[in-house]
């Protein structure tokens, strides 16, 4: 696997061929959410305040953010097939489920691939979180002067922000953002 690995980490593929021979036939599922596109008001924002090398770092963030969702389209494939093997191996021949815990190889066998499953997409899940948070991190810092101020919002107004659909930040937290002329960092 390693080897394998190697070889397409130092090699570069373009987004075109990667949807036409993955993502076409091992879609990302429906159910999973898009990731949240930078809030208009905040882009402007940005704009208005020339902070482009910041903007410029939030698209380079926000592909690499989607390029680990892309991940979730032939793993999600991947455990359908796998969850279809467990029901078969799990029916005894006489159409009675077997019990999952006994010492029977192939149940431990199951049960151990659910576990790398759950925890294959936990570990994908916190690097999509840990990449929001980084996003968030990166456009408020060129706004709001103090680090420490920023890990504020960002804790105090992170249930918010997540609960937001589509959206970065979400619509109520324009409301949020300081609005003193020394906590807005000048031009």
């Amino acid at each position: 696997m390693v080897s394998y690995l190697h070889k397409y980490i130092s090699v570069h593929i373009s987004d075109k061929e990667i949807k036409d021979k993955i993502l076409d036939d091992n879609p990302i599922p429906s159910n999973v959410k898009e990731t949240q596109a930078l809030d208009t008001y905040i882009k402007e924002l940005m704009i208005e305040n020339k902070k482009n090398y910041t903007l410029t770092q939030e698209n380079i963030l926000k592909n690499i953010q989607e390029k680990i969702t892309h991940v979730l389209g032939p793993l999600s494939k991947l455990w359908v097939i796998m969850e279809s093997e467990k029901d078969h191996i799990l029916q005894s021949q006489e159409g009675e489920e077997v019990d999952i815990t006994n010492d029977d190889p192939s149940s431990a066998e199951i049960k151990e691939i659910s576990q790398l499953f759950e925890q294959t997409i936990l570990l994908i899940g916190q690097a999509i979180n840990n990449t929001t948070y980084y996003r968030r991190k990166n456009v408020l810092s060129t706004l709001i002067e103090g680090n420490n101020k920023v890990k504020e919002i960002l804790k105090e107004q992170s249930a918010a922000m997540n609960a937001s659909e589509g959206n970065l930040f979400g619509e109520n937290f324009e409301e949020k953002l300081p609005t003193q002329p020394k906590s807005i960092r000048p031009i």
